[in-house]
Protein backbone atom coordinates (compact mmCIF):
# COMPACT_ATOMS: atom_id res chain seq x y z
CA UNK A 1 0.00 0.00 0.00
CA UNK A 2 1.42 3.34 -1.03
CA UNK A 3 0.00 5.90 1.38
CA UNK A 4 0.98 9.06 3.23
CA UNK A 5 -0.27 10.33 6.58
CA UNK A 6 -1.29 13.93 7.22
CA UNK A 7 1.94 14.37 9.17
CA UNK A 8 3.95 12.83 6.31
CA UNK A 9 2.25 15.12 3.82
CA UNK A 10 2.95 18.14 6.03
CA UNK A 11 6.61 17.16 6.31
CA UNK A 12 6.81 16.65 2.53
CA UNK A 13 5.36 20.14 1.98
CA UNK A 14 7.86 21.78 4.34
CA UNK A 15 10.79 19.87 2.80
CA UNK A 16 9.75 20.30 -0.85
CA UNK A 17 8.94 24.00 -0.56
CA UNK A 18 11.99 24.78 1.58
CA UNK A 19 9.74 26.22 4.29
CA UNK A 20 10.93 27.10 7.77
CA UNK A 21 7.51 26.24 9.20
CA UNK A 22 7.50 24.13 12.35
CA UNK A 23 4.95 21.32 12.45
CA UNK A 24 3.30 20.92 15.83
CA UNK A 25 1.77 17.45 16.04
CA UNK A 26 0.06 16.67 19.32
CA UNK A 27 -1.29 13.26 18.38
CA UNK A 28 -4.73 14.39 19.50
CA UNK A 29 -7.70 14.33 17.12
CA UNK A 30 -8.80 17.70 15.78
CA UNK A 31 -12.28 18.38 17.24
CA UNK A 32 -13.09 20.49 14.19
CA UNK A 33 -12.19 17.74 11.72
CA UNK A 34 -14.91 15.11 11.57
CA UNK A 35 -13.95 13.84 8.11
CA UNK A 36 -11.58 10.89 7.76
CA UNK A 37 -10.31 10.36 4.21
CA UNK A 38 -9.06 7.06 2.84
CA UNK A 39 -8.19 7.70 -0.79
CA UNK A 40 -6.83 5.10 -3.19
CA UNK A 41 -6.08 4.89 -6.91
CA UNK A 42 -5.81 1.09 -6.76
CA UNK A 43 -8.97 0.47 -8.83
CA UNK A 44 -7.92 3.01 -11.45
CA UNK A 45 -4.56 1.23 -11.71
CA UNK A 46 -6.18 -2.20 -11.83
CA UNK A 47 -9.02 -1.53 -14.28
CA UNK A 48 -7.74 1.42 -16.32
CA UNK A 49 -3.97 0.85 -16.16
CA UNK A 50 -3.68 4.31 -14.65
CA UNK A 51 -0.28 5.54 -13.54
CA UNK A 52 0.20 8.96 -11.92
CA UNK A 53 2.07 11.46 -14.09
CA UNK A 54 3.47 13.46 -11.17
CA UNK A 55 5.15 12.51 -7.91
CA UNK A 56 3.83 13.92 -4.64
CA UNK A 57 6.80 16.31 -4.53
CA UNK A 58 6.11 17.58 -8.08
CA UNK A 59 2.46 18.11 -7.18
CA UNK A 60 3.40 20.04 -4.02
CA UNK A 61 5.76 22.27 -6.03
CA UNK A 62 3.09 22.92 -8.69
CA UNK A 63 0.49 23.86 -6.08
CA UNK A 64 3.04 25.91 -4.09
CA UNK A 65 3.91 27.96 -7.20
CA UNK A 66 0.29 29.07 -7.48
CA UNK A 67 0.45 30.63 -4.01
CA UNK A 68 3.97 32.04 -4.20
Amino acid sequence: KNSISNLGLSEACVRTLGSSTTICFTGQPDPNDSTNWEVSIAKAKQYLNYEPQYSIEESIRNIGCKYD
